[in-house]
């Protein structure tokens, strides 16, 4: 199930697409449910929530603005230099310890919205990820309960300013211009991927040409929910109930 935050005309809404296109309903709609970041900070069920829109009247969406699936997330956490094809390509050394960065609620954009390059720079890149919603509160959690928190999975261009990035150890300038932060533009529940998100295939896209590696980058050796990867996040912070996001980048 495809789910997506929206507004129209300044209206919050909420829209499913199980297959057949998107419905759902406005908030000045009797039987409205709530808006999406709402829902999941409530730990509704979301797939139960889309099933209950598909009745609903026909939403295009583009006549409405899309939003993103959470737009302010009181936690964004971002794991790096994840991906074996992508250290092999740029020559770095496989981290003993997960290099783990945070990103700020200012830097999203949603779908559509353009990402701009500062005038103080000229090495705007760009990253295609997995984003992961968290959806339940929890903290040391046992890793074969782990997916059990997760509310959806979504994407995300994970746009970095290259020179600010590396002026200093650690990477929160270049990863946090306002504006950079392009995610969405719908949530994807659990039950339409394989567990975890795994074997999928991450692309992205310039002028329509792909700009990733030649394996696409499968999402198999992100998601190592037994691994120090998931337990550094696991051990220092808990996860809120109230729409975390974690993504994972090459």
């Amino acid at each position: 199930m495809r789910i997506v935050h929206f507004e129209k005309a300044g209206v919050p809404g909420i829209a499913a697409d199980g297959g057949s296109g998107w419905h759902g309903l406005t908030e000045r709609e009797s039987g409205f449910p709530g808006t999406l970041p709402e829902l999941i900070a409530q730990g509704v069920d979301l797939l139960r929530t889309g099933r209950d829109l598909l009745p609903r009247h026909a939403i295009d969406l583009n006549a409405v603005r899309i939003l993103p699936p959470v737009p302010k997330p009181p936690k964004i956490l971002c794991v790096g230099l994840n991906y074996d094809d992508h250290l092999e390509e740029s020559g770095l050394k496989k981290p003993v310890y997960p290099e783990i960065f945070a990103r700020f609620a200012t830097s999203l954009i949603a779908h559509r919205e353009p990402i701009r390059r500062p005038p103080e720079s000229s090495t705007l890149d760009y990253e295609a990820e997995l984003a992961v919603v968290i959806g339940r509160r929890g903290r040391r959690i046992p890793p074969d309960k782990a997916l059990d928190h997760v509310a959806g999975y979504s994407l995300f261009n994970d746009a970095t300013i290259r020179d600010f990035q590396l002026r200093t150890p650690q990477w929160t300038m270049g990863k946090n211009f306002d504006g950079t932060g392009a995610f969405g533009p719908w949530l994807v529940t659990p039950d339409a991927v394989p567990p975890g998100a795994r074997n999928l295939r991450i692309q992205g896209r310039l002028n329509g040409e792909s700009r990733c590696l030649p394996r696409q980058t499968p999402t198999r050796p992100v998601l190592r929910v037994k691994s120090r990867w998931r337990e550094g996040l696991n051990d220092f912070s808990r996860a809120r109930s109230k729409c975390d996001l974690y993504f994972w980048q090459r």
